[in-house]
């Protein structure tokens, strides 16, 4: 159920994104913009800062 939400919430940034902008549209879906750029980001994790 859990995963089902996530998707819906996905698709609904992605679909409002042209329209409202990548902030408005995370705010509109109820996602913290931070979480959204973690959970999609293209190339791999930065190095940790912790030696």
């Amino acid at each position: 159920m859990n995963q089902l939400l996530q998707v819906s919430q996905v698709e609904a940034i992605e679909h409002r994104t042209p329209l409202l902008g990548r902030r408005k549209a995370c705010q509109a879906a109820g996602v913290s913009q931070a979480t959204w750029y973690r959970k999609n980001r293209q190339g791999p994790a930065p190095p940790s800062r912790c030696a």
